[in-house]
């Protein structure tokens, strides 16, 4: 060998030594959630080596956790190309084309993956292992199977094939009963059906599995009454407020003030930085006839938001009501420099102008009420404007 093809050896070797270097340093950041860090080494990583598919099985990762599925996708697609045996990117990319919405491409990619042959699902791990060969979140193929029958059936349900889908649950329930989020979407298809019975099988079942599953007790909750303990346990596991959220807002929406209360305040101990909760939170305080308690929420509110410009005739609705008339007017005037789209509120504000002794300006208001179409404030108009 010449002196030349020596040294373009040993170039090509010390690339390929770089990339990986590159990605095993790309893989700590991404395990460490320094995204951008893992971004930028796993991307000179395979501008070192572009035929590694583990670096754009990493990428493809680096790119879901930036909310960039499309990327991601291209970069799975790649993986295959360069491993057509690689199963777990295949069914990476059929969850993928779940979430997006692409319900027939990921029950294909899912059958795509369960044709393959699984005489070696004792020994074979997905959930990749890290660089040094040190394996993270293991699982056998078989577990793999009931993922995919378990993604087949969400699959499904997008397509409102029900019957296929709450099969295909039962298939992953078949191989693994200790999975608690199989009964969780079993259930849910169920409900779809207006099987309430079946359904609530199905999620006491699943809880068998593991008894504070907030998701399972959540949509159990919405069926029945759960004990205090089952309640307590739905609040300890729980890590987003968005259940807790929305069966609040329904249970508003239903005039059950006090059920939506301590849902509102179920989700402020688990995220008390959200300013729209603590709104929200104030608003049923207000149908409660607890307005020293909302104002202190509405305010809460914009402590963490001041553009949430919302808060400002709520607040001043609740000042009005505890004859805080000063502070209410003032908030009143404050949300019309920013909104004058809203007759309800040029309504109050004409009220707590009569109550604060000035009717003059009262009329003002209460005609503009009536000039955006609120018809009630022609109730008050003989009240209000005595001289018009």
């Amino acid at each position: 060998m010449d002196g030349y093809a020596q040294s373009e050896t040993r170039s090509a070797y010390q690339r390929q030594k770089q990339a990986m270097r590159q990605y095993q340093h790309a893989y700590t950041a991404y395990d460490r959630h320094y995204i951008a860090v893992a971004d930028s080494l796993i991307s000179s990583s395979i501008l070192l080596n572009p035929k590694y598919p583990e670096a754009y099985y990493l990428r493809a990762m680096v790119r879901e956790a930036q909310d960039n599925p499309f990327a991601a996708l291209v970069d799975y697609e790649t993986v295959i190309q360069l491993d057509p045996e690689n199963i777990e990117a295949r069914f990476k990319k059929g969850m993928l084309h779940y979430q997006l919405g692409n319900y027939e491409q990921a029950l294909a990619d899912a059958n795509e993956v369960l044709h393959y042959d699984k005489s070696y699902e004792t020994t074979t791990v997905y959930y990749k292992t890290g660089p040094d060969g040190s394996v993270t979140g293991a699982s056998t193929i078989q577990r793999m199977e009931a993922d995919l029958r378990n993604l087949m059936g969400l699959a499904y349900q997008g397509l409102e094939t029900y019957d296929a889908a709450i099969e295909q649950f039962d298939a992953a329930i078949a191989i693994n009963r200790d999975e608690p989020q199989y009964y969780n979407n079993k259930g849910m298809t169920e409900l779809m059906t207006g099987d309430t019975t079946a359904a609530l099988d199905t999620y006491h079942r699943g809880l068998v599995s593991d008894p504070s599953h907030q998701a399972l007790l959540f949509n159990l909750s919405q069926l029945e009454d759960i004990s205090t303990t089952q309640y307590t346990a739905m609040f300890e596991e729980a890590k987003n407020p968005t259940l807790f959220v929305q069966r609040a807002y329904e249970k508003f929406q239903q005039a059950d003030y006090t059920g939506a209360l301590k849902d509102y305040s179920t989700a402020l101990k688990i995220e008390e930085n959200k300013a729209s909760i603590w709104l929200d939170r104030g608003r049923t305080y207000a149908r409660l006839k607890q307005h020293k308690k909302a104002i202190s929420d509405y305010k809460k509110a914009l402590a963490l938001d001041e553009a949430l410009i919302k808060a400002y005739y709520l607040l001043a609705d609740s000042y009005q009501v505890i004859g805080a008339y000063t502070q209410a007017l003032d908030l009143y005037t404050l949300y019309l420099t920013e909104d004058t789209s809203s007759p309800s509120v040029y309504y109050n504000y004409a009220i707590c102008l009569h109550l604060a002794g000035n009717d003059n300006k009262a009329c003002q208001q209460l005609k503009q009420a009536l000039k955006l179409g609120f018809v009630r404030a022609s109730e008050l108009q003989n009240t209000f404007c005595q001289n018009p």
